[in-house]
């Protein structure tokens, strides 16, 4: 029996007579889904144009079939038009024309779909349309037409009421219909398993959870979250006539697909992109997604922008990576003979990072200022070319990190003419992003809210493990990726504060191909991606294992920490804490200080877990 949605019959006119096609419909195979009054809305030159279908019957391996069901005896043909029996002409033309134009905007509404797995599908799926006359036989059909169907109708796109008791022949010698393309090839239905419940769940019946599998949970998560950030891309349109334009937002809030959206669009339009980034893992993925996609129509999209970091930049220039001075000349040079510069946009993201001074890291006071002259001089040059700057930082950043973590704020930002702030967060669920900013203060010293754009049907809160000694360390890691494989989950980065030296995972082995960059835990049969939270800024992974936290982690540089690295977290945040119950007050006291505190562990979790926003478990 097949799948029907909705299961009854939505209301129709008595007279169409629907419900007997309904019926015939439900006797299809269980690997069929019918949708029952499908309607598409498109808008063209500022006008609205509604289809409505009467079934629309979607098959993995054969497609998808859009059927307008027509009573015979209020149907008639004449004048080349088609009538009602009243006399009065159809509208679209008549059914075969209505459910041909329907089947277009279907596949239309695919193709640019905000899922790109719903638009790769738009070409790997036959698409047909058919009239059923569940009224009359096909023979009398044919004696009523002896001279001839009009030129929108075909008998093989036809059912009739010879296929009301077994639906499933007619439609399945439709479906073998060959669809030609250019030269020899034909159009293939080639849908995968999450890829045909991605189709189900985001795009014919996005509120409807069809199938029930963890894998299908996280993809329509993933859509979501892709939608809400489509919302952000109009931003874009807002700012089409700013030259010089610097845009804040807290982690997750779109900063990085919001400037890699902006250099798509000048790259589409013929003009070239410098995207400068600070941290070399980003500027690596940036490259591999962009530049190296494996659709070559989508790389198109992308031939005029070149993602790079400083360092990148002053080796093209100067033939070293270190040779900054020699990179800020260049520059002071095309400001003098703006041919010789490359590009005529200049995009920058997390633009404070070019004003961090790290003394742990060895990044000196002259360095900031060094990498913050030549995001000046990038300025200078491309107004010199009517071009445009846009900057991309988070100013909670720059207001955090204690002593040992310093920022000079590069002057392009504090003189910005038009500064503009993303309060939505597109990445992190409600949970995890309240979960992020539990260290963060503004500069009146109070907590930081989020506005995250949803909570999930299901939400997942983050999960805190506090352990009492290191021994537990592995042990603990170990039953979160056990989670995670349960659940589907294939994206996971495991993420540590400081450096890698410290870390408590042992015998790390170095990445190579897709986790080149990074360090590899090797556990049960999968690599895991391994690096720190500094490193990792700017990325996002569906889950984040947070590991090597103490006392000591959710205040100064170490908060800031906390805050990059949980923040990268999209559906799923575990994090490890080595803390006793004698320490629970401290951490209390440090990040809410009026907090009522007792000598009770339990009641101390709950505390804790009200300031983390997160679950609770002791190991």
């Amino acid at each position: 029996m097949a799948h029907m949605i909705p299961t009854k019959p939505k209301d129709f006119d008595e007279k169409s007579e629907e419900g007997i096609v309904f019926k015939a419909l439900e006797k299809l195979p269980d690997d069929y889904y019918v949708f029952h009054s499908v309607k598409v809305e498109n808008v063209q030159r500022n006008k609205l144009f509604e289809r409505e279908m009467d079934f629309v019957v979607v098959h993995q391996k054969y497609g998808v079939l859009c059927i307008e069901a027509k009573n015979s005896k209020f149907v008639k043909y004449y004048d080349r038009d088609w009538h009602y029996s009243s006399g009065k002409i159809m509208d679209h033309g008549g059914p075969y024309n209505q459910a041909a134009s329907f089947k277009r905007v279907l596949r239309n509404k695919m193709k640019y779909h905000k899922n790109p797995t719903i638009r790769d599908i738009s070409y790997n799926c036959k698409m047909f349309h058919a009239v059923w006359f569940f009224t009359m036989d096909r023979r009398s059909f044919e004696e009523y037409n002896s001279q001839g169907l009009p030129e929108d109708a075909d008998m093989s796109l036809t059912l009739f009421s010879d296929d009301i008791l077994n639906p499933t022949p007619a439609i399945e010698k439709i479906f073998k219909i060959d669809i030609p393309l250019e030269g020899d090839r034909s159009i293939e239905t080639k849908i995968g398993d999450d890829e045909f419940q991605s189709l189900l769940n985001s795009f014919f019946c996005p509120e409807f959870n069809l199938i029930t599998t963890p894998a299908a949970k996280n993809m329509l998560i993933e859509d979501n979250m892709n939608q809400l950030l489509y919302e952000q891309y109009r931003l874009l349109e807002f700012l089409e006539d700013q030259d010089n334009a610097v845009i804040n937002g807290v982690a997750g809030t779109g900063k990085t697909m919001l400037a890699v959206e902006k250099a798509r669009r000048n790259s589409l339009e013929g003009e070239s992109v410098l995207f400068l980034c600070y941290n070399s893992l980003l500027c690596d993925e940036l490259n591999s997604r962009y530049k190296k996609n494996s659709s070559k129509s989508y790389r198109e999209q992308f031939k005029n922008v070149d993602f790079m970091t400083i360092s990148k930049l002053a080796k093209e220039k100067t033939g070293n990576y270190t040779d900054i001075d020699g990179l800020i000349n260049w520059l002071i040079d095309c400001v003098e003979r703006r041919e010789s510069f490359d590009y005529k946009h200049v995009i920058i993201d997390e633009g404070q990072d070019f004003g961090l001074v790290d003394e742990m890291a060895g990044v000196t006071l002259k360095n900031a200022e060094d990498y913050c002259s030549v995001l000046e001089w990038l300025q200078d040059i491309v107004k010199g070319l009517n071009g445009t700057f846009y900057l991309f930082y988070d100013k909670y950043q720059t207001i955090q990190g204690g002593e040992k973590i310093k920022y000079k704020l590069p002057s392009c930002i504090s003189d910005a003419d038009c500064r503009l702030t993303l309060h939505r967060n597109c990445r992190n669920t409600k949970e995890i992003a309240q979960t992020s900013v539990t260290p963060l203060k503004d500069s009146k010293a109070r907590p930081i809210r989020t506005n995250a754009a949803c909570t999930w049907f299901e939400p997942v809160k983050p999960v805190m493990h506090l352990i009492g000694t290191n021994r537990k360390a592995i042990s603990t890691i170990n039953s979160v990726l056990d989670k995670y494989r349960e659940a589907a989950v294939e994206n996971v980065v495991i993420l540590t504060q400081g450096t890698l030296d410290y870390c408590c995972l042992e015998e790390l082995e170095k990445g190579n191909f897709e986790n080149k960059g990074y360090a590899v835990y090797k556990y049960n049969g999968i690599e895991y991606k391994v690096t720190t939270c500094i490193k990792f800024k700017g990325l996002e992974a569906d889950a984040i294992v947070l590991i090597d936290l103490d006392k000591s982690s959710f205040t100064d540089h170490r908060g800031l920490e906390f805050y990059v690295g949980t923040s990268r977290a999209k559906q799923y945040l575990d994090y490890v804490v080595k803390m006793t119950p004698e320490e629970y007050p401290g951490v209390i006291s440090e990040l809410q200080p009026n907090a009522h505190l007792r000598n009770d562990p339990e009641r101390l979790r709950k505390v804790l877990s009200g300031i983390f926003s997160s679950e609770i478990v002791v190991h």
